[in-house]
């Protein structure tokens, strides 16, 4: 047991680094965990020699070592964020057994980074969606709407408002206020307004600045829609997108 409680203090000794921007000396950090400095300073050596964490100068404060950025970048780099987003996707499906879908917005296109089918009769396009569709998709929309204000401008400029199903957005003020609503409740609604016969839900995915990084969402056909099955969609939703950012951007609950 004394190994985990080694466990312990080290991660206690890398999140007190994290909130401190300037550094904590040994004194500090001792006082903050309420174990004596002798005890905490081994703690800190094996750190420093893994380099997760550094003193720049000695009797000087400790903060976080390069190592940690490095790990991630490269787990990042191996692709692990679209395990997790992949993961996450089979799970959802499986509680819900309907279309579930991981997207971004790159260049103005709906770029899909995890999905799941269901075998039913509507499913989800693979392909990569430009500008001039975005907003009929639930995840493209919702990306679109908290896009910054210079692409937003840019993908609005190129969207085709013309009329191809019964339920399409065919003007720019209507999708605006959609949009502001999307930005206020944090969910994106489409029904049938790029496919017929398919209702879709979509929610934001935070990174640990607020900011949207991506979306995700549930397609599922209109015979089996209603608002029990809407309500109880979208907090699968939401609980699932929590987890993702929770895994992905170390974002709590309530951050």
């Amino acid at each position: 047991m004394k190994s985990l409680q080694t466990v312990d203090r080290s991660v206690r000794v890398l999140e007190l680094l994290s909130e401190a921007s300037r550094g904590l000396k040994l004194s500090q950090m001792a006082v903050a965990m309420d174990i004596k400095s002798q005890t905490l300073l081994g703690i800190i050596r094996a750190l420093q020699v893994n380099k997760l964490v550094i003193q720049a100068s000695p009797g000087g404060v400790y903060m976080l070592g390069p190592k940690l950025q490095l790990l991630h970048e490269t787990w990042l780099d191996n692709n692990g964020d679209q395990e997790i987003y992949q993961q996450m996707v089979e799970k959802l499906y499986y509680q819900i057994n309907e279309n579930v879908i991981v997207a971004s917005l790159e260049a103005g296109q709906l770029k899909i980074i995890a999905q799941k089918s269901a075998f039913h009769e509507v499913q989800v396009r693979e392909r990569p969606v430009d500008a001039s569709s975005l907003h009929t998709y639930a995840t493209g929309k919702l990306l679109l709407a908290f896009s910054d204000d210079f692409h937003k401008e840019q993908i609005l400029g190129n969207i085709n408002f013309k009329k191809q199903i019964p339920n399409a957005i065919t003007n720019r003020k209507v999708l605006e206020a959609d949009m502001a609503e999307i930005v206020k409740d944090n969910v994106s609604l489409c029904n049938q307004e790029g496919t017929v016969g398919l209702f879709a839900i979509a929610v934001p995915i935070f990174d640990n600045s607020g900011q949207v990084r991506s979306a995700l969402g549930v397609s599922l056909p209109v015979s089996r829609y209603s608002t029990d099955v809407q309500n109880d969609v979208l907090t699968k939703l939401k609980e699932t997108s929590k987890e993702i950012s929770k895994y992905l951007y170390a974002k709590e609950e309530g951050q």
